[in-house]
């Protein structure tokens, strides 16, 4: 489906998602509680998907652009809640050990460092 073009948009109560593929245009009704299941099932069919994908030898990565990062502790505070929120407001939360926590806290000021040495520092 490469090249292909996906759009979900309002029509009255209900939502139409659109694909465009080869100049051929599909379209399908469905309702609320159709996009409500199909986002609760999101993360496993991507879960599938990219299993299937790095089966074949491939590196799939998906990236979306972070909006907003929050940290908590769960009520025993033995662990770390971290919550991360793309710029569409769709939201996955993280349980982390606090060896995990560290771990991801020292990799990160590690990465910034190097980031921030890499601007002073161009490399042309």
């Amino acid at each position: 489906m490469e090249g292909a073009t996906v759009q979900i948009e309002v029509s009255g109560e209900n939502y139409v998602i659109e694909n465009i593929m080869d100049g051929i245009k599909q379209s399908m009704v469905l309702s609320p509680a159709d996009i409500l299941k199909l986002a609760a099932n999101a993360p496993k069919l991507q879960d599938q998907i990219l299993e299937s994908l790095h089966r074949k030898g491939a590196e799939p990565n998906v990236h979306l652009q972070v909006a907003q990062i929050s940290l908590d502790h769960t009520v025993h505070g033995d662990e770390i809640v971290m919550q991360i929120t793309d710029r569409n407001q769709a939201s996955m939360s993280y349980l982390l050990t606090l060896q995990q926590s560290l771990i991801l806290s020292q990799g990160l000021a590690q990465r910034v460092a190097q980031l921030q040495q890499n601007r002073q520092n161009p490399q042309h």
